[in-house]
């Protein structure tokens, strides 16, 4: 069940809670795993900067900090195909050659 000082349960899960009651929710989007984790409904493994001001204010703590080292810079996923379309290629050699192009100006 959700309960949350009175609040209006976020969007995703009035759609989502039914009476059975307690069991695991298992989210792939980071949006709503935030709002999940700030309605009280477990830990949430998202980038810093989407929590910043969460934390700042104290409504989440950042906990197992010693196990989720920083990860400067950027990530890119996209799909380990073999043939991957000539647009994804370019994209993704551009992107190692702007990132290795900007460590070696670092160096």
């Amino acid at each position: 069940m959700y309960e949350n000082n009175g609040e209006e349960p976020p969007e995703f899960l009035r759609r989502h809670t039914s009476d059975a009651g307690p069991g695991s929710l298992t989210l792939d989007e980071p949006d709503m795993m935030a709002q999940a984790s700030r309605a009280g409904l477990g830990l949430a493994y998202v980038g810093e900067w989407m929590v910043a001001d969460d934390i700042a204010s104290g409504r989440l703590v950042v906990v197992l900090s010693e196990w989720t080292p920083s990860c400067p810079g950027y990530c890119l996923y996209y799909p380990g195909r073999r043939h991957m379309a000539a647009s994804l290629r370019a994209f993704v050699d551009l992107a190692r050659e702007i990132v290795f192009r900007n460590c070696a100006k670092a160096s």
